[in-house]
């Protein structure tokens, strides 16, 4: 968790220094199509940074399962295996549209994998809501679960949201 808390603290001190950057070049900047892509590199730094927020907070929700000797079922466990499999496909797609060139940003593939991600977090929360109702498994293993599949989404919403920045899309 330290090493976690040490890279999210780093990413918040980059995430300062290139918005103060931006924004001096987007103060200077003349050309609307310069300034817009300042803009969305703006966007773009907010959801990495956001990105990075949201898995120090799971891990540390992680921790607290840890420290309270709470546990997943099988069920669980390859339920979040699942959702963090669509979290690196969607990482890949924003990737490559960070290397492409932005007339060839391929949002296509981003909606597809974000649509699986909200998808697969409906879909578990519903079974989880009944499993609590019908005390299939601890409340509080189950609340830690659910912060960590619901985490999982707001992840995805930021991928999709860096490449619409890269698309220009804002």
């Amino acid at each position: 968790l330290r090493d976690v808390a040490r890279y999210e603290e780093i990413t918040d001190r980059i995430e300062e220094e290139v918005i103060k950057y931006l924004t001096k070049t987007g103060t200077e900047a003349r050309n609307e199509e310069i300034s817009a892509r300042i803009q969305g590199m703006l966007a773009m730094i907010g959801d990495l940074e956001r990105i990075g927020d949201i898995f120090f907070q799971m891990s540390k929700a992680m921790e607290r399962k840890m420290d309270d000797r709470l546990w997943f079922t099988p069920e669980q466990r390859q339920n979040l295996l699942e959702m963090m499999d669509l979290l690196d496909r969607a990482f890949e797609v924003m990737f490559r549209n960070m290397e492409a060139e932005p007339a060839a940003v391929s949002l296509d593939a981003a909606v597809v994998v974000e649509q699986q991600i909200n998808q697969l977090r409906d879909q578990l929360r519903k079974v989880h809501l009944r499993s609590i109702e019908g005390g299939d498994y601890n409340i509080r293993s189950g609340l830690v679960y659910n912060d960590l599949f619901s985490s999982c989404e707001k992840v995805g919403d930021h991928l999709i949201n860096v490449s619409e920045a890269l698309a220009g899309e804002l």
